[in-house]
This record gives structure tokens, C-alpha cells and sequence, in this order.
């Protein structure tokens, strides 16, 4: 009865999605005069006139309410149906407010992309900087890599195993400034077969960590949670984030640089004060905005738009919280601060570093706002302790960061920034 039920809904959601693309609020959809394919900005960055910034998330909830739902609203009494796919799939790539298609990229494309990219003279290195959202990002990278490639990973220059690298990088109880995974051609040694997947392939059998021209894949994450600093931000003595500066100086740098943080900042409202949050990222993002200027004018370097604050996760009453009253109002004002603030720092951010030449990632945030309208639908439905609800893949019981299924679809559109000018020219694909 189940599949059925998932046929049915998939049927109505293709059809639903046909006429929002077609008609919304009885009026057809304009969408940009741009000539089909050759897009790559427009993939990122939704158009607003005369440059104006959105310091709230109203704007967004227009595009939100184009997207097709992953929870099917049954009967009353029944269950949601939670459809287990990324939103970029169910649209088929065909997002109504992006000029251009979003090609699907698994292990063979990938390779290909590389080694096209390659003959090319052209490396494959994707670099993400900022807090726990790209550290969390990098996770799910290690899902998605493409498998028949031997994998070395190194915290701090120090290669270690792959277990060692993926618990730094889900718990972060220890806290290196950089992270990497590179993809080489398989050691002779190796059986084909081995992958990424492969839980026993420790990386001290897969060779050196040296990096070279030679490599398949390149991530690269730089745990920079305060911009040029990292630390906590009540702390005095912050250490400096120096690779976006060495990057600028660098002859070879990555690919694609993806820039996402913020939310630190907001732990200084409780103490500090209402402003204190902004002023310090003003004071620490700006020993950025030359590098930043420098890596804009030779790769292309995306501000990515944070992920919403999911507080139904903690509305209830605060006797339920904790049964001291005073100790319970302290958790709810801690909570609190990240309320609505989030799409405000976000603006600011941009309104910092946007001279620097970088784009606004910010095309896929209604896609995270409409996976936290469906966790919060959920949350009402009493389905919290259900196993997706818990999962990563959806990740509502997480207040802050974006599920492993939006972070999915973000990394397809990293792809087909890299890989179709060389597979897929005048294709009508973005960047084609």
C-alpha cells in the first residue's frame, strides 16, 4: 500500500510543480530574459533590483512557496507522508526562479568532469570557510565523493584515518584550523573496488598526503567560525584564520571557495549587549575583504546565505524546560537571542564583503525555508522522536544547521558550476 501511496504522491507533486512553474496566484510566472544556459551567477544568486539586500526572509517565502512539498498533508488523523528524496530531484533539476537547468552529477559524471577539467589544465578543488555549517557540509561531502578513488585525510598537514577525520569532523572535540580530503587514482595496490565508502581503507595505506597537480578531488574546509579569527567569541586571545590570506598570495588555489558564518557572533547578545554582535563581525570580517577581493578576480568565491533558526524544537512551557524557574528563563533568553536576528546578521554580512566581487549564495536558502516549515508541520504532528525526523537527512531536531538532504542539492549546484562548461557546452544546464 505504501508505494502506492508514494506513486500517488510523487504523480501529484510533478503535476503541482508543472503549474507553479507555469501560473502562481493566478498570474504566469516571468521568469529572467537571460539566453538559456551560459548562467552560472543566476544559479547562485537571485536577482533583486537595483542591488537592494533583504534584511528579512518575506522576499523568500515568495520563491518558498514555489517549490513542491516533501510532506504529503494525508487525513487528519493519519501520519504524514515524508517523501524521501532532495527537493533539486523531485524539480528535476528545473527550479522556477533559476533561468537555466541544475544537471545531476553521480560517480561517473563526476570522474569525467575531473578529468575533462584536467586535460584543461584545471584542477578540481572545492574549499568551504566558516563555522560548524560548513564543517557539517564537509560530512556530507564525504558521503557524496565519487567512489573508485583512494582518499588521504589530514587535520593541521596530519594525515590520519578515515574514522579519526570523520569524528573531528561530526563532534569537533578537537579543533584544527584546516581539514582536507584529496582523491588520487587508486593505488596499484588497491582493489578497484575499495572506496571512499569503505569504512576499513585507512588512509596510511593509500599513500602520502602530498598534494599535487595529480589529484582527482580537493575539500578543503578552513574552520573559521569568526571570519579572520577563530575561537570563542568571548574569548580574548583568538586565534588568526590565515589560509584565505595565504590563498590570495597562492599560485594555485581552489576552485570554488564557499564562505559561510555568523551564528558565533550571536553568542555575544546574552552578554554583551543587542549590537555587540554586529560590530564585531564588522571588526573581524574586515581584515577579509582584501583577500576575498583578490581570490574574487580568480575563482569564483561564494557568501553563502545561513541556514534559519528552527525554535519549535524548544516551545514548550518552561516548567517543562527545567523545573527552576530562574534556571529555565536563562535557557529560554539563551535560545532566544538567535530568534530572528539570523536573516538581519546574514544582511549584514553581505553588506560587508559584497564590494569584495564575490556572489550571494542565497538561491537554495528557500529551500531551507521550506524544509523548516515542514519540520515545524511535523513537530505539531507529533512526530519529533520519528527516526527521520532525528536523521541528518532531514535534521529538524537541529535548531541551526540545514539538513544533509539541502546540503545535497548544494553541492549538485557546486558541480555543474565546475563541470558543465566542459561536459556539457550550450546544453541549456547552467554554466553551459
Amino acid at each position: 500500500m505504501a508505494p502506492k501511496i508514494h506513486f500517488i504522491y510523487v504523480a501529484v507533486c510533478l503535476l503541482a510543480f508543472v503549474t507553479l512553474v507555469l501560473y502562481r496566484d493566478g498570474k504566469q510566472i516571468t521568469r529572467s530574459a537571460a539566453p538559456v544556459g551560459g548562467e552560472c551567477r543566476a544559479m547562485f544568486e537571485i536577482s533583486k533590483t537595483n542591488g537592494r539586500t533583504w534584511g528579512k526572509d518575506d522576499s523568500y517565502e515568495a520563491y518558498t512557496r514555489q517549490l513542491p512539498p516533501l510532506v504529503h498533508r494525508r487525513l487528519e488523523l493519519a501520519d504524514p507522508v515524508m517523501l524521501n528524496s532532495t527537493r533539486l530531484q523531485l524539480l528535476w533539476g528545473a527550479v522556477p526562479y533559476i533561468p537555466c537547468k541544475i544537471r545531476e552529477y553521480s560517480d561517473a559524471p563526476f570522474l569525467a568532469c575531473s578529468a575533462a577539467r584536467a586535460e584543461a589544465g584545471k584542477t578540481t578543488w572545492i574549499a568551504l570557510v566558516g563555522d560548524s555549517q560548513m564543517r557539517l557540509k564537509l560530512h556530507l561531502l564525504l558521503r557524496v565523493l565519487p567512489r573508485g578513488l583512494t582518499y588521504t585525510f589530514t587535520m593541521e598537514g596530519r594525515q590520519v584515518s578515515k574514522e579519526t577525520f570523520e569524528e573531528a569532523v561530526v563532534t569537533h572535540k578537537v579543533h584544527p584550523s584546516i581539514f582536507e580530503v584529496i582523491g588520487h587514482h587508486p593505488s596499484p595496490k588497491l582493489d578497484l573496488r575499495d572506496s571512499f565508502r569503505n569504512d576499513s581503507l585507512k588512509s596510511e595505506e593509500a599513500g602520502g598526503p602530498g598534494v599535487s597537480e595529480t589529484y582527482i578531488v580537493r575539500v578543503t574546509l578552513v574552520w573559521a567560525p569568526l571570519g579572520s579569527r577563530r575561537g570563542h567569541p568571548l574569548d580574548h586571545n583568538l586565534a588568526v584564520t590565515t589560509a584565505v590570506q595565504e590563498w590570495a598570495d597562492a599560485a594555485s588555489i581552489p576552485d570554488v571557495i564557499v564562505a559561510g558564518y555568523g551564528l558565533w557572533f550571536l553568542l555575544m547578545k546574552e552578554y554583551e549587549g543587542e549590537l555587540v554582535p554586529f560590530t564585531e563581525m564588522d571588526r573581524l570580517s574586515r581584515p577579509l575583504l582584501s583577500p576575498f577581493t583578490t581570490l574574487a578576480a580568480r575563482t569564483n568565491v561564494l557568501l553563502w546565505a545561513q541556514s534559519r533558526y528552527r525554535g519549535f524544537n524548544f516551545e514548550s512551557g518552561l516548567e517543562l524546560l527545567d523545573p527552576d524557574p530562574i534556571s529555565a528563563w536563562k535557557k529560554y533568553l539563551y535560545q532566544d537571542q538567535f530568534a530572528g536576528s539570523i536573516p538581519i546578521l546574514d544582511d549584514w554580512l553581505w553588506n560587508i564583503l559584497r564590494a569584495t566581487g564575490m556572489w550571494r549564495w542565497d538561491t537554495l536558502l528557500p529551500f531551507n525555508l521550506a524544509s523548516l516549515k515542514e519540520c515545524k508541520y511535523l513537530h505539531a504532528s507529533n512526530m519529533s522522536q520519528d527516526m527521520l525526523y532525528l536523521s541528518r537527512w532531514w535534521n529538524c531536531v537541529d535548531s541551526f544547521h540545514t539538513s544533509y538532504r539541502t546540503d545535497r542539492d548544494e553541492f549538485q549546484l557546486l558541480l555543474n558550476l565546475l563541470c558543465n562548461p566542459y561536459l556539457v557546452p550550450e546544453s541549456g544546464y547552467c554554466c553551459s
